[in-house]
């Protein structure tokens, strides 16, 4: 091998960041399931926000009924 090819090869390897690693099996395990089980996290309290949210939905309608219904009820009395 020539001088020329083992510096292009230097770059080469210098590029991409140097000699190539691979994780492990069980590192690369060990971070799926972090981050499968931040995800669970994530979803269980935009489940909850969720199921908050809808029992502010259904409070405010019913607000707005019984603002309606006040409303039917003076107009009535006034007739």
């Amino acid at each position: 091998m020539t001088q020329r090819d083992r510096q292009k090869k230097g770059r080469t390897a210098a590029a991409t960041g140097g000699s190539r690693t691979t994780k492990k099996p069980a590192t690369a395990l060990e971070q799926l399931e972090r981050e499968r089980d931040e995800l669970r996290a994530r979803l269980a309290a935009a489940e909850e926000h969720i199921k908050l949210l809808e029992s502010q939905r259904l409070e405010v309608l019913n607000r707005i009924d019984w603002v309606i219904d006040s409303i039917h009820n003076v107009l009535e009395r006034q007739n």
